[in-house]
């Protein structure tokens, strides 16, 4: 696969003002103070070879020059970290560092916080620098200073013509500022190292721009510009890979997806990056081709090198998520992953950079399937293999459901029974308040993030305020949806239905038919399946005989791929998409009420049925499961008992 609120304290005024009085960082800044990791003191000769390169300035101010404030981060450090011998800050620790610190990108920066942020960071010989476009030409210049002792240790300038390709100008000021680490005859190609065409590097800095805002679709786009223009680009493969793993995660880790194949090439073109970008970028691919142990073998071996490398911390998370292979556990077996584990590095990610949102949507859904959100299960395999049919439907799977206690355990399926209900409903309640806390953090810091308002609506409508909770997905759907989590078309749907607005529920699911949702269907109970039983009901109550015997058909045929015997795949699709829980793998119920009021509006067109459709041979099934279902709700008995279609 394969989503970035802190809760806001405030103090009194008084008590906040006497105590700045006497408050202070020991680099000189306000609180909250960061500690800074302690670190021997390197040689004069290795902090020449540790780089931690500054956002530059934009002197003049010229638009179509501000894409080089943090552009030249990464161009400078393409052309430096390509050295074996030079280690140069990433992107990914440079800003929430700057952040931690007060300093502003494109900004003249206090020396004093510029120190803190090199020495947290390791990036002991730091790189300021400014553009100046004047006369008809763009000037780059830069300087690189000790910050052990505060000397200047290289300089250099270049300039091209306006309008040229400006990585020139880089690639010769990056020659100049390897002085300290002994490389003064150094040449480097900036271009050879990323692209050849300005116009594909810039659309790739925009992607990675909007993916670090969470908005993976719009940064798909970008990223897909910027192959376009350069195909042998390796960089925007990698990111691209990991933002279709948002977007679609079940797609992207299916055989053959396209997300696959751009982690893929990213390996192929491996060479052009940076050897920690290669390793990262390795990982990625082993993810989507569901090799989970080499996945981890390599990221837990970057993370044990640099605990602050945000893109290796990330896909460990991932990976701790979603890892199925089954391992020894006290006198029995668990999956391998570990929700304890990703939730404590999602929640080293927003230590590390509060901004970067994505790192939310793990702790959230983490907490959401503790509260009983579906899939509602997780699943252990005995071996990897390299499809999810070959994986999770062959051999000994077994499914466990995560119960939170003082920490997330995993309960084997068929052990249910041994914990007491009100222990199982006071940690689904526990897991809920958390999801909640989550949301709240995550509103707070990023109010116009789409995703954020989208897991809120999940939040509330699992806490039952239906209508608030349909507002809420408005508001994200307004906002845009950057990742495919969730599925908002799926999420509207079900809370039409529950609402009791049929007529705009078929709407909806006449729109989610016509755009494909149900053509290829999943028999676990993800959002577009949930969809397809909502809708499969809906199109029951129309008389919509046609569509609704299609969906059967759909989901006997998934059944089939995992389900050798016909018949038993047949009554199993009637009972999953009449709302009725069916073993362990699916624990979907649909509304009583709902389902009541379904068999009314089907009884009154009985007579149109056509009678050697699916439809015909399941309803006396449907009727028996929509009458034992209203039969456990009080206020629905009396009424179906006397309903026309009642079957007990």
């Amino acid at each position: 696969m394969l989503s970035d609120k802190r809760t806001l304290v405030l103090a009194g005024a008084l008590c906040f003002g006497s105590a700045q009085l006497r408050a202070q960082c020991p680099d000189g800044s306000p609180p909250p103070c960061v500690r800074a990791a302690r670190r021997d003191l390197p040689s004069a000769a290795e902090r020449g070879r540790r780089f931690l390169i500054l956002p530059f300035r934009n002197v003049t101010r010229a638009p179509d020059q501000d894409w080089m404030v943090e552009g030249a981060t990464t161009m400078l450090g393409d052309a430096l970290g390509r050295w074996r011998e030079i280690t140069v800050v990433s992107d990914e620790q440079l800003y929430p560092a700057l952040r931690r610190h007060a300093l502003v990108p494109g900004t003249i920066m206090d020396p004093a916080r510029v120190r803190a942020a090199a020495t947290e960071t390791g990036g002991w010989t730091v790189v300021s620098g400014e553009v100046i476009a004047t006369g008809g030409s763009l000037r780059v210049s830069a300087r690189a200073v000790d910050v052990v002792t505060g000397r200047e240790v290289a300089r250099a300038s270049h300039a091209v013509p306006t309008g040229t390709d400006v990585r020139v100008a880089f690639e010769r000021v990056s020659s100049g500022l390897l002085r300290p680490a002994g490389l003064d005859s150094a040449t480097i190609d900036l271009g050879a190292g990323t692209t050849s065409s300005l116009d594909s590097f810039r659309a790739y800095l925009r992607g990675v721009a909007l993916a670090n805002r969470a908005q993976f679709r719009q940064a798909r786009d970008a990223l897909l510009e910027s192959i376009h223009l350069d195909s042998t680009f390796a960089r925007p493969y990698y990111a691209i890979a990991l933002a279709s793993l948002f977007v679609d995660p079940m797609g992207s880790l299916s055989t053959g997806s396209i997300a696959q194949h751009y982690a893929a090439r990213a390996v192929q073109l491996g060479t052009q990056l940076p050897p920690t970008s290669r390793e990262v970028a390795g990982a990625l691919n082993a993810i989507l081709d569901l090799r989970f142990t080499a996945a981890r073998t390599a990221l837990e071996r970057l993370v044990a090198a640099d605990s602050n490398d945000l893109s290796a911390l990330g896909l460990l998370s991932l990976v701790e998520y979603s890892d199925p292979l089954l391992v020894p556990s006290g006198n029995g077996e668990r999956p391998r992953g570990s929700l304890n584990r990703n939730n404590r590095l999602a929640r080293r990610i927003l230590d590390l950079d509060p901004t970067g949102h994505g790192a939310f949507i793990p702790l959230i859904y983490s907490h959401l399937l503790a509260a009983g959100d579906l899939p509602g299960m997780v699943v252990g395999v005995r071996r990897e293999a390299g499809s999810f049919g070959a994986m999770f439907f062959q051999g000994s799977t077994r499914v466990f459901v995560p119960i939170l206690r003082d920490s997330f355990e995993l309960i084997p399926a068929e052990s249910l029974a041994t914990v007491p209900a009100d222990e199982w409903a006071a940690s689904r309640r526990r897991a809920l308040d958390g999801a909640r806390g989550w949301v709240n953090r995550w509103l707070a810091i990023g109010p116009g993030d789409g995703e954020a308002h989208l897991a809120a609506a999940r939040v509330i409508e699992l806490e039952g305020d239906y209508n608030r909770a349909f507002r809420e997905l408005a508001i994200a759907d307004s906002l845009g949806i950057g990742a495919g989590l969730t599925n908002a078309g799926a999420r509207r749907l079900a809370l039409l239905a529950k609402l009791g607005r049929y007529r705009d529920g078929l709407l909806v699911a006449d729109d989610l038919w016509a755009r494909g949702m149900f053509a290829s269907v999943s028999p676990l109970p993800f959002d577009p399946t949930e969809a397809l039983a909502w809708a499969f009901n809906l199109f029951l109550m129309r008389g919509d005989f046609l569509r609704a015997d299609s969906a059967l058909a759909r989901m006997t045929a998934a059944l089939q791929s995992i389900v050798s015997d016909s018949g038993l795949a047949a009554s199993a699709a009637v009972r999953m998409l009449s709302g009725s829980p069916a073993g362990t793998l699916w624990q979907l119920e649909l509304p009583a009420g709902f389902r009541a009021d379904v068999m009314d509006s089907l009884w009154t067109r009985r007579a149109t049925l056509p009678p050697d459709g699916r439809i015909a041979t399941a309803v006396p099934t449907l009727q028996r499961l929509a009458a034992a279902a209203a039969l456990r709700d009080s206020a629905l008995a009396a009424r179906v008992r006397a309903a026309p279609w009642f079957r007990p």
